[in-house]
């Protein structure tokens, strides 16, 4: 070989061997203050992607602003009525109502004086022609606290009696209707409680003629009722 063969090839090696150590240096883990085995080895990847242009939507215009609506009264459901059927109507059940007595009128006066004007409408019964004739209670007539006068052994009354048991009017009968001391001693006679006449167990109102006299007691006999005065 020519030396000017051999001086090519040895330029060539040397500078490839310059070649690796200058490689060699750079590549030193020394160079950097870390460890080879800690030093991490980075890629950078680069990637190319063919985009389409995007097409914005198309623009949706605004509503306009709602109208602001009265407020509702809430409504309340109303109840909803089952359809029952009604039930059938109970038989009518006709009241029998006992019909009452008639009422029972007391025959007319027989005999009597006229009934005060003020009960000239009302009927009054004879007391003997009723089931049973007036009373004092107790058997007492009121009278003044006065002797009984001599001029007058006995004395006639006629009585009206309401079914109450009240005397109504009394008449002093005779001669005696005049005389003041009489009229004095019968002053509280109307004040007498009386048991009223009955007829078929129903109180009326009579009339009735008696006479008193003076007793052995402090009260005056009497006879009640008399028969009727004869005109």
């Amino acid at each position: 070989m020519a030396d000017g063969g051999w001086r090519g090839w040895w330029l060539a090696l040397a500078a490839a061997l310059a070649l690796h150590l200058a490689a060699l240096w750079l590549v030193q883990p020394a160079r950097y203050g870390v460890s080879a085995a800690a030093q991490p080895m980075t890629w950078r990847v680069q990637v190319h992607t063919r985009t389409q242009p995007v097409t914005p939507p198309p623009a949706i215009p605004a509503a306009p602003p709602a109208t602001p609506q009265p407020a509702k009264r809430p409504v309340t459901p109303r109840p909803t009525r089952a359809t029952a059927r009604a039930p059938a109507p109970a038989p009518a059940v006709e009241e029998i109502i006992p019909t009452p007595p008639p009422p029972v009128e007391p025959p007319p006066v027989a005999h009597a004086d006229p009934a005060p004007r003020a009960d000239s409408a009302r009927l009054w019964l004879d007391a003997n022609l009723a089931d049973r004739a007036p009373t004092p209670i107790d058997n007492e007539w009121r009278l003044a606290e006065m002797p009984w006068p001599d001029a007058y052994p006995t004395i006639e009354v006629q009585l009206w009696i309401d079914s109450d048991g009240r005397i109504e009017r009394f008449e002093l009968q005779g001669e005696a209707a005049s005389d003041p001391v009489v009229q004095q001693l019968f002053a509280s006679f109307s004040e007498t409680p009386m048991r009223p006449a009955y007829f078929r167990s129903v109180p009326v109102p009579s009339t009735m003629r008696i006479q008193l006299w003076q007793g052995d007691g402090p009260e005056p006999d009497f006879v009640a009722p008399l028969a009727p005065a004869s005109r």
